[in-house]
């Protein structure tokens, strides 16, 4: 398993979630409609923010909020996730995820999880499939504790530009047994992106199925306007259920952005160069060593692969009819891998993974 691979297992395992410097940072506002157990319920506001990490190799996910009731007492949540791959095989990757949240009620009231485990993970054409173990530990609400196993099977599938992902976990903790099924479907077009998921589990913790929304639109390279609202499940450590509805920005916070306007007719950087080619066109030339095949899909063609032309210097290159302009990119390599090309920064795809910034000057 490549780079690619490894990447996108991160952006699988983290659905709901190059060179280190793909990070983007979430802040919003909304309201939710929750429970904890007997001690806190009803109606509060709500400020959350998240911060996002990624490497080729790596993914660092946190996660912080804070809701007000309107009864005048507060809640505070935080989560983190942390997921390590390393290829082990031309089409296997494996590595340790890692994650902890913690929940404090106003009075003192403190409840937790933190586990930690094995992944193996694997990836044909637009398959992407992973499975997981983790054993830890959980602290309720009322103080209990009890020891935490829980096994995840995860599989995605890639048509153009909408992913279906579907999962299924069975998790135990002391007497209680409970397993969860999800689906979830996100789509792009143009600016507009949007994922729906949906669950169901069997065994305790019962109270019907569940479905979550989220929608954003991109109004700049690096910033989208975001809305989200659904119904949390019920949580182990004695969250029951809740309603929320959020609305907020997120920002893409990578660095260096590949800038070619008023710095002549080539720019290279790391594996790209970009050259005008005359009438509004231009060649871009890519470095990808090893590949068999190499096709670009971008903005400008519809997220279609183009294929790219292999050049005697052991580089691909294509031609394409480009304006003045930012365009998100990713090269497709042996039909299989979709990578960032080092030298151009990367930003979320709004399906959790990466794509590059192509940026076109005069």
């Amino acid at each position: 398993m490549r780079r690619a691979l490894v990447a996108a297992t991160a952006a699988l395992v983290a659905w709901h979630a190059p060179p280190l410097a793909g990070q983007d940072l979430s802040v919003r506002v909304g309201g939710i409609h929750a429970r904890y157990a007997d001690s806190l319920s009803g109606t509060a506001g709500s400020l959350a923010g998240r911060l996002v990490v990624d490497s080729p190799r790596f993914r660092l996910g946190s996660t912080l909020s804070f809701a007000q009731f309107s009864s005048g007492e507060w809640a505070a949540q935080f989560g983190a996730s942390a997921l390590g791959l390393r290829a082990v095989g031309g089409a296997w990757s494996a590595g340790l995820l890692g994650e902890a949240n913690g929940s404090w009620l106003q009075g003192g009231t403190v409840s937790g999880i933190a586990d930690a485990g094995p992944m193996l993970a694997t990836g044909a054409g637009s398959w992407l499939g992973s499975l997981s173990a983790e054993a830890g530990g959980l602290r309720r609400i009322d103080g209990s504790t009890d020891a935490l196993l829980t096994a995840t099977l995860r599989a995605r599938r890639t048509f153009g530009a909408v992913d279906l992902d579907a999962a299924a976990s069975a998790t135990g903790a002391g007497s209680t047994r409970y397993a969860d099924l999800t689906l979830a479907a996100a789509a792009r077009l143009g600016a507009l992106s949007g994922t729906v998921v949906a669950g169901v589990r069997s065994g305790d913790l019962g109270g019907g199925p569940w479905v979550q929304a989220q929608a954003a639109w991109r109004v700049a390279p690096a910033i989208a306007l975001e809305v989200e609202a659904g119904k949390y499940p019920e949580d182990i450590t004695g969250f029951t259920h809740g309603l929320f509805l959020t609305a907020g920005m997120r920002v893409g916070l990578t660095a260096g952005a590949l800038d070619a306007s008023g710095r002549g007719r080539v720019v290279e950087s790391g594996d790209v160069r970009i050259e005008h080619a005359g009438r509004g066109r231009v060649r871009l030339v890519f470095r990808v060593p090893g590949a068999r095949a190499v096709a670009i899909a971008g903005e400008w063609n519809g997220w279609d692969n183009t294929p790219l032309t292999a050049r005697r210097d052991g580089k691909w290159e294509t031609v394409a009819q480009l304006g003045t302009g930012a365009y998100r990119f990713s090269l497709v390599v042996d039909g299989e891998r979709w990578i960032v090309p080092s030298g151009v920064p990367s930003l979320p795809d709004d399906f959790g993974g990466r794509v590059g910034l192509l940026v076109v000057g005069r």
